[in-house]
């Protein structure tokens, strides 16, 4: 479990943030659940990890709602998202990361 946070000399929250991960033993992460909202970044969700990270399940920082799945290279394969205006999206990326097809409800509100 990691948490920590500062302010600078003005007051404003520069760091802030915590993680609670589980690791495989003798080896790296393999669930992690992490918070941060500071002024750098901002984001919360779960993580699961085989080497590479596989899974996101959370918030980023645009505020969309978001699960993406990764192959074994740790590469974006399927991203289903809910923007902060509340449009949701679902998307399929070829290897290169480049989008190979998408579905878009015809009205997404």
């Amino acid at each position: 479990m990691i948490l920590g946070g500062r302010r600078n000399a003005k007051g404003e929250v520069v760091d802030s943030g915590g993680s609670l991960s589980f690791d495989k033993y003798g080896a790296d992460q393999i669930v992690q659940l992490a918070g941060v909202d500071d002024k750098e970044d901002r984001f919360a969700g779960l993580i699961v990890s085989d080497n590479n990270r596989r899974i996101w399940v959370g918030r980023g920082e645009d505020g969309a709602a978001t699960v993406s799945l990764m192959d074994a290279n740790g590469k974006k394969r399927i991203v289903m998202e809910v923007s902060a205006d509340g449009a949701p999206s679902l998307s399929f990326l070829g290897a290169d990361g480049r989008v190979v097809n998408q579905v878009l409800p015809s009205n997404s509100r």
